[in-house]
């Protein structure tokens, strides 16, 4: 483990930086600031649906980046993009491994 471990706010559990993704607040409004540089407090997750709910169901993130009725609608288009494309991907492996074309077509 890296020596500056990160705690998720969903799950609880530490974990090295590069597993996790760090939320940001920037006009009332929680971001995924994927590079870190978003100024202020930050609070970080895995990319899992898993740890977003269970992050929105305790305010872990009004919490942690101490704000106010935060709007989590970006978080959430972000995990849809994250999950979908991961479903995609792992399709596309699956076909490959079978001989198919991931597209569906000989």
């Amino acid at each position: 483990m890296s020596p500056n471990p990160r705690t998720c706010v969903g799950c609880r559990r530490k974990d090295v930086r590069e597993n996790l993704v760090r939320i940001a607040a920037r006009d009332s409004a929680a971001e995924v600031d994927e590079q870190a540089t978003i100024p202020g407090r930050g609070a970080w997750i895995h990319p899992d649906p898993g740890c977003l709910n269970r992050a929105n169901r305790a305010h872990a993130f009004e919490r942690a980046l101490r704000a106010q009725n935060l709007d989590m609608t970006k978080i959430g288009l972000w995990l849809e993009s994250i999950v979908s494309r991961d479903v995609h991907d792992g399709a596309s492996q699956e076909a490959k491994k079978a001989g198919r074309n991931p597209m569906g077509t000989r």
